[in-house]
C-alpha cells in the first residue's frame, strides 16, 4: 500500500506526534510543582497533546479517512471503529478540562497539584489505551503492524 490513497499515510507520523506530545506531559508533570513555571509548562506540553490529539482525530475521522475506509474493507469492524469516535469524544473532553483547571489555576495550590495530576494520569492512561485499540484496529483490517511508537 503506497501513494495517495493510502489508508495509513500519515499514521506513523500523528501516532509518532502523539507519543512525544505524551511523554512531554509525563514530564512537565512530573516535575517539583512548587516551581514557579510548572502551571506555564504544564499547559505549554497540555495545549501540544491536545493538538496532536486532535490532529489524529481529524485524520481518521474525516469523511472518507482511515475509519471509513476500515469499515468499507471489513464492515465487521463498524462497532470497532464507531468505539474508537465515542472515545474520540471522551479523549478531547479530558484533555480540555485540564486546560480549564490550569488556565484557572492562580498558583499551584488552586486548584490542588493532585486534582490536575490525577486528570493528567487518567487521560494519559486513556490516550495510551486508545493507541492500543487503534493498532489492533488497524491489524485487524490491514495485517499491518503499526508499531508501538
Amino acid at each position: 500500500m503506497t501513494g495517495a490513497n493510502d489508508p495509513l499515510v500519515g499514521v506513523a507520523r500523528r501516532r509518532s506526534d502523539m507519543e512525544q506530545a505524551l511523554q512531554d506531559v509525563e514530564h512537565a508533570a512530573a516535575a517539583p510543582a512548587g516551581g514557579e513555571s510548572w502551571l506555564d509548562d504544564l499547559n505549554q506540553a497540555m495545549t501540544q497533546l491536545q493538538t496532536a490529539l486532535q490532529n489524529h482525530i481529524v485524520g481518521v475521522e474525516t469523511p472518507g479517512a482511515l475509519l471509513d475506509q476500515i469499515v468499507e474493507r471489513a464492515p465487521r469492524l463498524q462497532r470497532d471503529a464507531e468505539q474508537t469516535k465515542a472515545h474520540h469524544v471522551v479523549l478531547s473532553k479530558a484533555a480540555t478540562a485540564i486546560l480549564e483547571e490550569i488556565a484557572g489555576a492562580r498558583d499551584v495550590d488552586d486548584p490542588p497539584v493532585e486534582d490536575i495530576r490525577s486528570g493528567i494520569v487518567y487521560l494519559l492512561t486513556e490516550i495510551t489505551r486508545h493507541r492500543q485499540s487503534g493498532a489492533d484496529l488497524i491489524y485487524n483490517a490491514y495485517s499491518i503492524d503499526i508499531g508501538g511508537y
